[in-house]
Formats: C-alpha cells, structure tokens, sequence
C-alpha cells in the first residue's frame, strides 16, 4: 500500500502517504542492559512522508495510567503535514 488511511467513532479521519519508507521491525526482546523496548511490544511501524498528512485527528483517550477516555477530546487538524488548529 503506498497510502495510510485512519478513522474513528470518534471524529480521527486522517490520510497520508507512505513512500518507499522502510518499515522498523521490533520482535519486542529485551535481552540485555541498556536495550529498549515500547509498549506493546513487537510491533511494526512505518513513518508516513511528513507533509502528505491531511485531516483531523482526534485524541479522546489515554493508554497509559489512568487509563481511559478524557473528558474534553483533543482535536487536530492538519494540512499538508502541518497542525493548522487545536481545539
């Protein structure tokens, strides 16, 4: 796929392009002092080309303690790569 597309119940409906980015491979081992790992573990991602991103992101919950959905949600949106309002 060349293009990323997320949305949500939530009002996210967000789009950008992939390009010819590898993707980082994390098995999601720690296996000596200093190494690093996220949570979740073993994950696979990809960083989409900086300015293709296009729509609204909406941040309406926490997944690191307290976990759960916040009060006022925080809204996003963003033209050609940049964050044009925050409400």
């Amino acid at each position: 796929a060349s293009n990323i597309k997320v949305s949500s119940p939530g009002g996210t409906k967000i789009s950008a392009k992939l390009g010819k980015r590898p993707v980082a491979n994390d098995p999601g081992k720690i296996e000596k002092p200093g190494d690093e790992n996220y949570l979740p573990p073993a994950c696979v991602n990809i960083a989409p080309l900086e300015d293709t991103w296009e729509g609204v992101a909406v941040f309406d919950a926490v997944v690191s303690p307290p976990v759960g959905l916040v009060k006022n949600p925080v809204i996003v949106e963003v033209e050609k790569g940049r964050i044009t309002k925050i409400s």
